[in-house]
């Protein structure tokens, strides 16, 4: 209701252009009330500059901080790879071995059997 009124008739243009805007018109302790408070204000945001509010930017967090997450590499990891290393050094030594008594083996043969060449074995190296 007031508020139609209030456009309606338009009043908040002064009826009487010969009456000016004046200060009496509202409570000084008010306006000094708000100066004082404009001023500590700006006293304080110059104390305090880094305590600056937040709110201004977006935090982001990643999913993964490298730092916090608890190291993969230890020492029983180490161990078992030094003999997981071991256990493959090993086979491969003996599929060696197996391979060295294979040829002995084929050269022995080749030696009863009366046949010096190697064109007459149908056997290869790979077999």
């Amino acid at each position: 209701m007031f508020l139609r009124d209030y456009l309606l008739n338009r009043m908040w243009i002064y009826k009487d252009n010969n009456k000016k805007w004046n200060a009496d018109e509202y409570d000084l302790d008010e306006l000094v009330m708000d100066e004082e408070a404009v001023e500590s204000q700006e006293d304080y945001d110059t104390k305090f500059p880094h305590e600056e509010l937040e709110d201004d930017c977006v935090m982001g967090f990643s999913r993964k901080v490298e730092e916090a997450v608890r190291q993969q590499e230890t020492a029983r990891a180490r161990q078992r790879q030094k003999e997981e290393r071991m256990k493959i050094s090993e086979i491969e030594d003996l599929k060696n071995l197996k391979k060295q008594e294979i040829n002995e083996k084929l050269q022995n043969t080749k030696q009863i059997g009366g046949s010096s060449q190697a064109d007459d074995c149908l056997l290869g190296g790979a077999d």
